[in-house]
Parts: C-alpha cells; structure tokens; sequence
C-alpha cells in the first residue's frame, strides 16, 4: 500500500522529470514486477524516452499507449511476436503525418 508521503514524492519527481516516469512507475502501470519491466525493455516492448544520468525515463502516454497493446495482443501472441509488432506499429506512428497523428497518443489507437 502506497503511503501519502510515497505518493507525495512520486508527485515531485513526476513534476521534476517533465511528466516522465521512472522503470518503478511503469511497471506498477503494466501491472508487472519491475524485473518483468526490464525484461520489456530488453524486448524493445517499452522504449525509454531519455536518460537522466543512470536511470531511464519513460514517456507515460507511451507506456498507457503500449499497455492497450500489450492487452490486446497478449492472449493470442508469444512476447517475441508482440514486440516485433509493438516495433513496427510504433514506427509507423512516428512516420504518421500531423493530421493522422494529432500528438495525443489517445486519440490515435491502432485497431
């Protein structure tokens, strides 16, 4: 259980790290342990945004972003599958023009 004071300090990082997020944070996101997250990472599954330094930091719309895919993909696909596929789509919306792409990852979700 998450204390108010941990809650509090995640809020201060959260605000200091420009809304990115730390590999602690996504993992509690996706709903794995972060040993799990790392291992995404190595997959290439979740991809940080920037380094601060040692520490990795993940873009959170990112992470929301892959989280829908991951759940959608996962009942029915090995994890080596669903990277590869997270890859592609995800380098198909980086090529995405402005008007396909409105730069809410929300609003842009691939069937």
């Amino acid at each position: 259980m998450t204390t108010r004071k941990e809650k509090a300090r995640r809020a201060i990082l959260f605000e200091k790290n420009n809304g990115l997020i730390t590999i602690e944070d996504v993992a509690r996101l996706l709903g794995v342990r972060v040993v799990t997250a790392r291992g995404y990472k190595n997959l290439s599954i979740i991809e940080p945004y920037t380094t601060n330094g040692r520490q990795d930091l993940y873009d959170i719309d990112e992470i929301k972003w892959t989280l829908r895919r991951l759940r959608a993909l996962k009942p029915n696909k090995s994890l080596r599958e669903i990277s590869h596929i997270i890859y592609e789509e995800r380098r198909d919306r980086r090529k995405a023009t402005p008007t396909e792409y409105e730069g809410s990852l929300d609003t842009y979700i691939i069937p």
